[in-house]
């Protein structure tokens, strides 16, 4: 199979890379603060997931996590989930802090799991 040119048009309906995270987030919408999951994340725009009321497409959004402050405004929004397109593209720096923010989560979560485990087995602490 021949390899393809480097100027081969990007085909598909997203521009940039995603980054599947799975980490706590907050969004500020119009009626207010809410806590949600950050599912992916790329430079122009994010899935978060919700056990909230979903916000309506249109709506204006600030996605707030690991002290990166980014408007946007509400794509989609089906299933739980909701899709925010960014105003301005995010810097490559802040996806990969971002990334990495949330390999130091899921760590510091799987540590504190263990440690509840082995203070339940211990008999000092109550029902998990």
């Amino acid at each position: 199979m021949p390899a393809m040119p480097p100027s081969a048009p990007i085909t598909g309906r997203r521009k940039a890379a995603r980054v599947r995270l799975g980490i706590p987030c907050t969004v500020i919408l119009l009626s207010g603060n809410h806590s949600c999951l950050l599912e992916d994340l790329s430079q122009t725009g994010a899935r978060v997931a919700t056990a909230g009321a979903l916000p309506a497409a249109g709506a204006d959004a600030v996605l707030l996590i690991n002290g990166i402050e980014t408007f946007g405004a509400i794509r989609w929004a089906r299933n739980q989930r909701f899709g925010i397109k960014f105003d301005e593209p995010l810097a490559l720096n802040q996806v990969v802090a971002i990334r990495d923010f949330a390999d130091d989560y899921a760590r510091h979560e799987q540590e504190q799991q263990l440690r509840n485990a082995r203070e339940y087995v211990l008999g000092r602490r109550g029902v998990i």
